[in-house]
């Protein structure tokens, strides 16, 4: 679990240390939110509650760039049916497909991170 956890956060911060890219404000952005959201996905023992600054990172993330409006969606869609059993005493969704679900959009997300990385370095604009 702990070991894990620090060696995909520690592989994730070696990967962007040999990019040499100069790392724009959305990238810092995408990058705070996803240290936000695989930090408690991956330690053991965390629960629903460790979960909250991802949710509001997500937010700033679609606000700051668009294209990125699904994220707080699914973020807050995750958070609610997790606690729906705590609020309302029934479980309309198990907790591992939830986290199947969080693992799908932490995927997406650093597969994603590395095209933006990619496109900086070939030269083409990250602008629209």
């Amino acid at each position: 679990g702990l070991m894990t956890a620090a060696a995909l956060i520690g592989g994730l911060l070696v990967f962007l240390h040999r990019q040499r890219v100069d790392i724009q404000k959305e990238q810092i952005i995408a990058l705070a939110f996803l240290s936000l959201l695989i930090t408690p996905f991956l330690l053991p023992k965390m629960h629903e509650r460790y979960f909250y600054p991802a949710d509001v990172a997500a937010i700033i993330l679609a606000f700051y760039n668009p294209r990125f409006f699904y994220v707080p969606i699914i973020m807050v869609l995750v958070s609610f049916f997790s606690y729906f059993p705590f609020l309302f005493r029934q479980q309309l969704i198990d907790l591992p497909t939830l986290a199947l679900v969080l693992l799908a959009l932490i995927t997406h997300l650093l597969l994603n991170w590395k095209m933006l990385l990619n496109q900086k370095r070939s030269g083409r604009s990250l602008a629209r």
